[in-house]
């Protein structure tokens, strides 16, 4: 059955059929490794030794590609261009390794003895990345942790590892439906196939809008779920405003789309002259464009306080003007 035609209930019975696999494996795997766990400890400490000896090879080469790399220019231009193919490729797959063994360091949980307060924080330290930064690896590492055949595309060289971080995304944080869809074999070899042919945004498209039909009620709950926590808060305070609040991805789409219309981006400084250069950061410039568009909204005829109220003129008449008034009519 092709897995573009797989409907929900089917890709949830394979899932259930393969996890069903899975523990009868992991227990056939037990018994049998109770009595050859002296030989598979030789050979997985002489798998780490070469994972090492491999690593170290990796180093070794691209440091002589950044001593080569300053000659880039009199390469040929076939030359230059399969050398980005290949770092490209490079890059994306120890990505992949990268996100494996965090996964094993942070199970293993030796990572405690070194008095960290979290395994992030230990990543963070050992990286030299500082804990946001580790944080954000971690997650991603847990994420494709998730999808294995995905990551092994990736290694592979079939498809990039942004690619693989969406479907990993996905299969983390989406509905029950979709996390099962995804995690199988059928729906990783399906998504894989169009990861191949289509470039990022156009994947994120594809994969959103089939996330979308295999659980459409789960989508507009989840969405309805993330608006319940939108918030928007200001607080005037003797000197400046605080804004402050959340909103969901549809109307943080339509603010942001706002505030660029209305904050031109800074001219070059080769083009302009040091008085007219805009020295402002991006936050000011934010603040700038959302008192602009305050502006523009309290000026308008339909919006601005009071523009709905009718207008109201009053006449006081005595009643012998009045009675007049109305044998005139």
């Amino acid at each position: 059955m092709a897995v573009d035609t797989l409907d929900a209930g089917s890709i949830l019975a394979a899932t259930t059929h393969t996890q069903a696999d899975q523990v009868a494996r992991r227990a056939e795997h037990t018994t049998a490794g109770t009595t050859a766990s002296a030989c598979s400890s030789g050979a997985v400490a002489s798998a780490g030794a070469a994972a090492v000896t491999n690593a170290r090879a990796a180093v070794t080469a691209m440091r002589q590609l950044g001593i080569t790399a300053a000659d880039a220019g009199s390469w040929s231009v076939a030359n230059r261009r399969e050398v980005l193919d290949l770092v490209r490729a490079a890059i994306d797959g120890l990505g992949t390794v990268r996100g494996a063994v965090l996964v094993a360091e942070r199970d293993s949980q030796t990572w405690k003895g070194t008095g960290a307060g979290s395994f992030e924080g230990w990543v963070g330290t050992a990286s030299r990345e500082g804990k946001k930064a580790a944080t954000k690896q971690v997650r991603e590492a847990e994420q494709l942790d998730t999808v294995v055949e995905v990551t092994s595309a990736v290694t592979g060289g079939e498809i990039g590892l942004e690619h693989a971080k969406l479907i990993a995304r996905l299969a983390a944080e989406g509905t029950p439906v979709q996390r099962a869809a995804v995690v199988s074999p059928a729906g990783q070899a399906y998504l894989i196939g169009l990861a191949r042919v289509q470039d990022l945004p156009t994947f994120a498209i594809t994969l959103a809008r089939w996330a979308a039909e295999l659980d459409p009620v789960g989508v507009d709950d989840a969405h309805e779920a993330r608006r319940r926590e939108r918030y928007l808060h200001v607080a005037v305070g003797d000197d400046m405003t605080v804004v402050k609040g959340q909103l969901d991805n549809v109307a943080g789409r339509h603010l942001l789309l706002a505030l660029e219309a209305l904050t031109p981006a800074p001219a070059s400084a080769s083009t302009t002259a040091p008085g007219e250069r805009d020295v402002r950061d991006i936050g000011q410039r934010n603040a700038d464009a959302l008192d602009t568009m305050a502006r523009s909204v309290l000026a308008s005829a339909d919006t601005k306080p009071g523009a709905h109220v009718p207008v109201q003129i009053s006449f006081i008449l005595t009643e012998a003007t009045w009675l007049a008034a109305k044998a005139a009519r």
